[in-house]
């Protein structure tokens, strides 16, 4: 638990000691998402929703529904390798002019790869959920806590297989087996870390749905919560990948410890 606690609070820390730093290096990420939203606002101003089911009950405007999931698509991906770069390039500056396309076209399609193995681990948690859920659209408390159980074993999953996300960033090429192995000396500490972002990500969840707000303004805030979290997540895997491979010292945690 200590070593989860001191790498959960060291990736917070990374993001929010220097808010106006972290923006400096990640905006454009943050642009691609706005682009997302404009998406979303242009697809509900065009396109004619069934609000019961919401599936679509007239033209869809096919442009608006595409800038949506390549603003959000391409806005995550930006995001998290922009703050990759630069925590573990140790540069004080936007790594801008080193973003290219190859780099996000690769860091997507290991995106890819880890959800696919992932969620083929995942297939036997998946068969017992729905083995237990019924057609009613209400969840019973029981199938709820599989659903939680299954979303915390899904992300743990992802931090043991996704070291080669931050390493790509910097030209270190890791795959999902290398990965595997080297988060095998934190297999224990990552279960109690996904139980703490798994927290922080419902209570930003929870601060977006309180927030009283038109549509419009509440989609901005829901679009900031969104590189909130990004952020966040990327700081994580950022930690672990400083922690494991490039072997630094976490506060109050030796690197040599482990």
């Amino acid at each position: 638990m200590q070593t989860a606690l001191a790498l959960f609070i060291h990736a917070l820390r990374m993001v929010f000691r220097n808010p106006a730093g972290t923006l400096r290096a990640t905006w454009p990420g943050l642009v691609f998402l706005f682009l997302g939203s404009i998406g979303v606002l242009w697809s509900a101003a065009t396109s004619e929703f069934d609000t019961s089911t919401f599936e679509p009950a007239g033209p869809v405007n096919w442009p608006a529904v595409s800038l949506m999931l390549v603003g959000y698509l391409l806005g995550s991906a930006i995001t998290a390798i922009f703050w990759h770069r630069y925590v573990l390039l140790d540069d004080p500056h936007t790594p801008g002019p080193s973003l290219s396309a190859g780099m996000v076209l690769s860091y997507l399609w290991r995106v890819i790869k880890i959800a696919l193995v992932t969620i083929l681990c995942l297939i036997p948690a998946i068969i017992v959920v729905l083995a237990f859920t019924t057609t009613s659209d209400q969840f019973t408390p029981f199938q709820s806590a599989l659903s939680i159980l299954l979303n915390w074993l899904g992300t743990y999953l992802l931090y043991r297989f996704a070291l080669g996300l931050p390493g790509v960033c910097i030209g270190d090429d890791i795959g999902i087996t290398d990965s595997f192995r080297h988060t095998k000396l934190l297999a224990i500490p990552l279960l109690w870390l996904t139980a703490l972002s798994g927290v922080l990500t419902a209570i930003i969840t929870w601060v977006g749905q309180l927030v009283p707000a038109p549509a419009q303004f509440g989609l901005l805030l829901d679009t900031g919560l969104f590189f909130i979290q990004a952020l966040i997540g990327a700081s994580i895997l950022t930690a672990l990948y400083g922690h494991l491979v490039q072997n630094r010292a976490l506060p109050g945690i030796p690197a040599k410890a482990l």
